[in-house]
């Protein structure tokens, strides 16, 4: 075969065509928009809880980077890097370690806003009443870029000792998916 015979099956066998992208999300729920606009437009409460289904967990960090405009993080990744950073090898297992972290965390992305997720597996390390206290702590977070913590379903016992709190609120301040 020629090389302008092997150009030309290379260039029409697809290898030229853009690839299509590996994770296709499903659209932005109607209700994590309105959430997130609800959020933006706040003038001092932003912070919000979302108990996600497995899909939408998955679909989460694409959902904040490519439409919510916000910049996905993973607190679980960030404190490890903190960690070997600070030359220690001790996850925080106190809530108000935990909770200086995830505003380090959200600090250091901008004015965006946040979607924190991988915190499940640290609040796990967490007994109730630290548990309690980190989410206390969370509740009362003010004037800050919206920052929307993600949690799997499964890990509903380590959320809000009082999730109606946060589904309730006006405006609401927790959704599930």
């Amino acid at each position: 075969m020629s090389h302008s015979a092997a150009s030309s099956s290379f260039a029409s066998g697809g290898w030229l065509e853009p690839e299509a992208p590996l994770y296709q999300a499903p659209p932005v729920p109607t209700e994590l928009s309105a959430l997130q606009a609800n959020l933006v437009a706040g003038t001092t409460l932003r912070t919000a809880v979302l108990w996600l289904s497995p899909a939408a967990y998955a679909a989460g960090p694409h959902w904040a980077a490519h439409t919510l405009g916000l910049t996905p993080r993973h607190l679980g990744r960030e404190v490890v890097a903190a960690c070997e950073a600070e030359g220690t090898q001790r996850v925080p297992s106190v809530g108000p370690m935990l909770y200086k972290h995830v505003l380090t965390v959200h600090n250091a992305t901008g004015p965006g806003g946040t979607w924190l997720f991988g915190l499940d597996a640290l609040l796990v390390r967490l007994s109730t009443a630290e548990r309690g206290f980190f989410w206390d702590r969370l509740w009362e977070l003010r004037q800050r870029p919206p920052l929307l913590l993600a949690l799997p379903e499964a890990f509903r016992d380590v959320g809000p000792t009082d999730p109606g709190r946060w589904l309730t609120a006006e405006p609401p301040r927790g959704l599930h998916l």
